[in-house]
């Protein structure tokens, strides 16, 4: 309901405005109404139905925020000896673990000191296991395969393994000090791609084609993602232009070298002492044949061991190669001698 009043004459008191929006006084408003004329009409506050000062919402008070069970501000608080055992936050963690009023979470929802055992966990795990929870099988696989192929990796890496300025590696003594291979880096990406060929072999005969060429490549990319690590923290080069070069260089090297010993497996341990001397020893013409049938004999032995071994095991990593210097004696029982023949070479 909208009340008008008339507007002010310079006759009029104010006592009788004020007086004439009242109820009681309608006749003497219409009154008014009719004797004043034309009217300049203006809207009227409707009055309130409860007091009100001007001070009352600065006097109002808030609820304030129960404190959860645990808090930040507790965490911060505590001594030494027990903070070695709290879980470091980021500060918008603890805005949204500890942010919220006690009635919108129970108690149980906050976060917890975990118990001992699980202290020795590291974030990396349970974060895994987390994920492995709720990811799709196809994804989990993806997963498994990048950490496995990572470990089948490190296993080739060490073979041909040497340090600047350092002792030679036992596992490396016999390419650097037996077959007088320099330690650099084309050599290493050479014995390195020899034991990633052999993994290779067995991982084509995984009964899921996809499976097999999922890890295949995984095995190829963390090689060359260590090639390129050594690029930039051992030899310095900064440049991405010139690392490129080098990857790709190091790549079609890597591809003649995988045709050539899978075109020597096929063919006989002859064709295979010639891809070695071709890809491995670059042609060198004082080379040492003798030191060729050690390889090949310790390249037979490895991909023996590699077919005798079940799928699982291969998918778990559990490769080890050994030592080719280990296949001298061998050779020797097998080798014939200029003078004549040798002790194992006879056939009745």
């Amino acid at each position: 309901m909208k009340f008008f009043e008339p507007a002010a004459s310079p006759d009029t008191p104010p006592n009788q405005l004020s007086s004439a929006t009242t109820p009681n006084a309608r006749d003497r408003t219409d009154n008014t109404l009719a004797e004043s004329g034309p009217l300049a009409v203006r809207h009227v506050a409707r009055p309130r139905s409860y007091s009100s000062t001007v001070s009352t919402p600065l006097k109002r008070k808030f609820t304030p925020i129960a404190q959860p069970p645990c808090s930040a501000l507790r965490l911060q608080q505590q001594r030494p000896h027990q903070q070695q055992h709290q879980i470091q936050l980021s500060s918008p963690l603890r805005r949204r673990l500890f942010g919220t009023t006690a009635g919108t979470r129970g108690k149980d929802d906050y976060m917890q000191i975990p118990s001992e055992p699980e202290r020795g966990e590291r974030l990396a795990d349970r974060i895994a296991r987390a994920m492995g929870s709720v990811l799709p099988q196809s994804t989990r696989e993806q997963y498994f395969a990048y950490k496995k192929a990572e470990d089948l990796w490190i296993e080739c890496r060490v073979q041909g393994e040497y340090t600047p300025g350092e002792e030679i590696p036992t596992k490396s003594k016999f390419w650097y000090e037996e077959c007088d291979m320099v330690p650099c880096l084309r050599n290493w990406c050479a014995i390195s791609g020899l034991h990633v060929w052999l993994i290779m072999v067995r991982l084509r005969h995984i009964k899921e084609r996809e499976r097999a060429k999922l890890w295949q490549q995984f095995l190829i990319n963390h090689f060359f993602y260590d090639i390129e690590d050594i690029l930039v923290k051992r030899h310095k080069v900064d440049a991405r232009t010139k690392r490129q070069k080098v990857l790709k260089e190091t790549y079609e090297q890597f591809r003649y070298a995988i045709l050539s010993y899978d075109e020597a497996f096929i063919r006989g341990d002859a064709a295979m002492a010639a891809a070695l001397w071709t890809t491995l020893f670059m042609m060198r013409e004082d080379m040492d044949f003798h030191k060729l049938a050690v390889i090949v004999s310790y390249m037979r032995r490895i991909l023996s061991g590699l077919e005798k071994l079940d799928e699982q095991t291969i998918l778990d990593a559990q490769v080890y190669f050994g030592n080719p210097i280990n296949e001298l004696e061998v050779v020797e029982k097998l080798s014939v001698k200029p003078g004549g023949s040798g002790s194992g070479s006879s056939r009745k």
